[in-house]
């Protein structure tokens, strides 16, 4: 049986959802991204995560930022990194047209048809690697949470 913990880390009162199954963990690294979905064998499209790159200088906190607005990435979120290095996003809602929503969002799992591999150059706790599968998907507030466990 799983149950959830909520972690306050992002401003104006919105929380995130950590999925812990039952675990209490504690986070590696937490950071503002730009995500672009899709598969990276495929140019992007499909169903996964094709690139995600770190917004420098901001924290979770900051989420509103100004910094953050001009990031030209399709996707903006949260990227959580846990000490068993299991990661979750949290997806911007505002980031997201209704046409993504739908697409990626809509059911109650999120596809990954590829494994997708992260390296941050500066620093290896961000480092991490999802498997091929399906994700389960969580609405809280103003984020769409996808739970890589």
């Amino acid at each position: 049986m799983s149950f959830f913990i909520w972690n306050s880390i992002v401003s104006d009162n919105t929380q995130t959802l950590a999925q812990t199954n039952g675990k209490g963990h504690s986070i590696n690294a937490q950071f503002i991204a730009g995500v672009e979905l899709g598969v990276p064998s495929r140019k992007c499209r499909n169903f996964g995560i094709c690139r995600i790159t770190p917004i420098e200088g901001l924290t979770a906190s900051q989420w509103r930022s100004d910094k953050l607005q001009s990031c030209q990435a399709p996707f903006k979120g949260i990227v959580t990194v846990l000490d068993d290095q299991s990661v979750e996003i949290d997806f911007m809602k505002e980031s997201i047209s209704e046409e993504n929503v739908d697409k990626y969002f809509s059911g109650t799992h999120f596809l990954m048809e590829e494994a997708f591999h992260f390296t941050y150059e500066t620093d290896s706790d961000y480092n991490f690697s999802i498997a091929k599968g399906k994700y389960p998907i969580y609405r809280t507030g103003q984020l769409i949470k996808v739970a890589f466990h």
